[in-house]
Formats: C-alpha cells, sequence, structure tokens
C-alpha cells in the first residue's frame, strides 16, 4: 500500500489538481489550451484515495471549485450594468462551468466510484451542479431572465 504522508499531499499531489482546477476555470476559449496529462491527474487522485486521503481530497476539491464559481458570480455583477455584457458573461460561466465539470468528473472519477458510490452519496456530478446552483444560477437567475426577456421582446 502506498503511504502519503501530509507533506506529501499539501506539497505534491494537491497541487498538481489544485492547479488542473484553476487552469480549468480559469483559460479562456481564445487562449491555446495547455497540455493536462489526464494520467498524470488520475494517478494523483487514485494514490490519495488509496492513501486515505479521500476525504481531505473531496473537501479541498469542492472548496475549490465553489471558490471558482463565487468568483464567476462576481465576474457577473461587475457587468450587470451593461445587459449585453452581464448575458455574455453568465453564459461564458455556464459554458465554462460545464466543460470544467465534466473534466473534474472524469480526473476524479476513481474517488466517484470508490468513495462516494459505496457510501450512497451524491456523485461528484451532482455536488458541482449543487455549487453552481446555488452559488451562480440562483442569485443571477432573476436579473438573467429580466436582461433576456427585454431583448426578445424589443
Amino acid at each position: 500500500m502506498f503511504i502519503m504522508s501530509d507533506d506529501d499531499y499539501s506539497q505534491t499531489y494537491w497541487p498538481k489538481l489544485s492547479q488542473l482546477i484553476d487552469l480549468l476555470f480559469t483559460q479562456s476559449e481564445e487562449a491555446e489550451r495547455s497540455a493536462i496529462s489526464y494520467e498524470e491527474m488520475y494517478s494523483c487522485v487514485y494514490k490519495c484515495v488509496c492513501s486515505a486521503r479521500g476525504p481531505q481530497l473531496k473537501e479541498d476539491l469542492m472548496s475549490a471549485v465553489q471558490a471558482h464559481v463565487c468568483s464567476m458570480g462576481q465576474r457577473a455583477l461587475e457587468k450587470q450594468h451593461s445587459p449585453k455584457d452581464y448575458i455574455e458573461v453568465c453564459l461564458r460561466a455556464f459554458l465554462t462551468f460545464n466543460q470544467a465539470a465534466s473534466t473534474l468528473f472524469a480526473v476524479f472519477q476513481y474517488m466517484n466510484r470508490v468513495m462516494l458510490a459505496t457510501s450512497g452519496e451524491d456523485s461528484l456530478m451532482a455536488m458541482f451542479k449543487s455549487i453552481f446552483v446555488h452559488q451562480f444560477v440562483s442569485p443571477h437567475l432573476h436579473k438573467l431572465i429580466g436582461e433576456i426577456s427585454v431583448r426578445v421582446t424589443a
């Protein structure tokens, strides 16, 4: 069995996964896609789960996703004075979130299968979507529908 120290987790494995999360949520569509080694990231998750770091990994993952979704919400609030910009920022946030969540679900699939599915917890994708709904959709839905309605009827 692989034994992972606190330092291994906090200085080697989590930083790699955190960097992936940051990249997925911040890289724009126009920017050239950085190479991401799916195998290396999946291996990090596998090693963390196998060495009993799964609960900490899950907590760190959810905190990182929530921080990025909150940041998306802030960017949308900054653009709410311009209906066109607001709608575009919200659409970009939706697309970015869906792409990031799909990639993260694939990378963290081992954790999802071994830890969550066997314990009866929601899947990672359900958790990601819940964060997005509560942190982004709920605060912006009413205004966004209003802005879209004005544009459609105009």
